[in-house]
């Protein structure tokens, strides 16, 4: 039994607990002079989830077996300094066979880092993708503006090639 999805799942949800309990999360109250309570300082960073829908466009030898395809993915982001972000997400993938290949469902484990000029981000990524049994890094580059995101990765080894065009909403 292959247990890189489940390791790399598990590894995914210690990232998030870790640092959705970051700068401040913790923090006691704080009181003022007069003794009264005051709210928690909260900081510029703290994490988002969202969720997203993405256009894949098959390519390559992969492209040859599959068709265009579609996926669902469950977005994580979080600034550790300015101009950088950790991002990750969990997704599901459906691709329809072309010719004599059967439909496939892939999931994918991904996480990364973002570098980010105002609105504009590139990133880059490594991510586990099941049924086809691959690793690979996977490049990016993105819009994001408040709780909207467009992002564009690429994804090529000979198993599994395709662009991705990303539509995700942060919460």
């Amino acid at each position: 039994m292959n247990r890189c999805p489940l390791l790399l799942f598990v590894l995914t949800l210690g990232v998030l607990a870790l640092t959705a309990s970051g700068p401040g999360a913790g923090a006691a109250v704080a009181q003022d002079q007069s003794g009264s309570a005051a709210a928690p300082e909260v900081g510029p960073q703290h994490a988002q989830f969202g969720a997203g829908l993405s256009y894949k466009y098959t390519h390559a030898e992969f492209g040859k077996s599959y068709d265009p395809g579609w996926g669902l993915q469950a977005l994580y982001n979080y600034p550790l300094i300015a101009a950088l972000d950790l991002n990750a997400n969990i997704g599901w993938n459906h691709f329809s066979g072309s010719s004599d290949s059967p439909s496939v469902n892939i999931w994918e484990f991904v996480g990364g880092i973002r570098f980010k000029l105002g609105a504009f981000f590139m990133s880059g990524d490594v991510g586990y993708y099941t049924e086809i049994n691959s690793t690979s890094f996977q490049p990016g580059l993105g819009l994001k503006f408040d709780h909207w995101e467009v992002a564009w990765s690429v994804r090529s080894v000979p198993s599994g090639s395709w662009n991705g065009l990303r539509l995700g909403y942060y919460f």
